[in-house]
């Protein structure tokens, strides 16, 4: 799928090279574009999980109010993804849906729950176990709860994740 491939590399463009100043809007352009694109392509997963990923970036871009109705509706996305095909892009709606898990407050503002937030991450291991993303965010997870160890186990998966040309951002990230 071109769209959903052009969707990416914009995302990654937006994400990684733009400046801070210029991302909401950027990310707003490309939420309306990725939303064409799933309705382009409804009973494809990888339409779906693109989506709520751009719009958790726009969200966490935007803050406020508005940003916690947008990450509800991002999970929304990556639960309509798993009900087409839980196996797309390695499992990625688990390893997004599981990040939203632990990123987002808990009850009263949110929705977070780490409990849950770890057993969607390792359902996505269990589909990507040499995965970056699932093995990235594993770790990111396991240094939240402070499990430093075992969060540097899963961040050296990602680092040498096969085929892979990411993974250099990554090693510059955790140093």
């Amino acid at each position: 799928m071109d769209a959903v491939s052009e969707l990416r590399h914009q995302w990654a463009h937006i994400k990684y090279q733009l400046p801070k100043a210029g991302r909401e809007q950027a990310f707003a352009r490309l939420y309306d574009r990725a939303r064409q694109v799933r309705t382009a392509y409804p009973r494809r997963a990888e339409s779906w999980i693109w989506e709520g990923v751009i719009l958790a970036d726009y969200a966490a871009e935007h803050r406020g109010l508005r940003a916690l109705k947008m990450i509800r509706q991002s999970r929304h996305l990556f639960e309509q993804a798993l009900a087409i095909d839980p196996g797309a892009m390695n499992g990625g709606a688990y390893t997004q849906l599981g990040t939203l898990y632990f990123e987002v407050p808990g009850w009263p503002i949110g929705f977070g729950d780490f409990d849950k937030a770890r057993r969607l991450l390792e359902q996505g291991l269990s589909l990507s176990p040499d995965g970056l993303d699932a093995n990235y965010f594993m770790g990111k997870f396991l240094l939240r709860r402070k499990r430093y160890r075992q969060a540097r186990l899963y961040l050296n998966r990602a680092i040498h994740a096969p085929n892979v040309p990411a993974a250099r951002w990554l090693m510059q990230a955790v140093g």
